[in-house]
């Protein structure tokens, strides 16, 4: 699944980088990182800050160094009320098994509702 066919779009990206962090929001939304060809890795959700939810993925050596899976490249976001984001992380996530009949690669298990 590409990026660019996620309903509703993303409003933002900037790199998966240490350096970008402080362009992330503080904020309640939903994310995604994606490869350099903006490929869906993992999509997830942040009811208060989506900063911190960059920090942690930053912070985990599986999304860092993935070869042969695909490395994080992009980190694109979308700002949503908190009672939203349940919904645009559970539609996002369906599209990917539609479009690729399996969740993104780092979403190894259902995401809760």
């Amino acid at each position: 699944m590409q990026v660019d066919d996620l309903k509703p779009q993303p409003q933002c990206t900037i790199r998966f980088l240490w350096s970008s962090l402080d362009y992330a929001p503080q904020a309640a939304g939903c994310y995604v990182l994606a490869t350099f060809d903006k490929k869906v890795l993992y999509v997830g959700l942040a009811s208060s800050d989506i900063r911190s939810r960059m920090r942690s993925h930053l912070q985990d050596p599986n999304k860092i160094a993935s070869p042969g899976i695909g490395m994080p490249f992009w980190f694109f976001f979308i700002e949503a009320p908190s009672q939203s984001v349940n919904s645009i992380e559970r539609g996002w996530l369906h599209e990917c098994l539609l479009a690729d009949g399996q969740w993104p690669v780092f979403n190894e298990a259902d995401s809760p509702l």
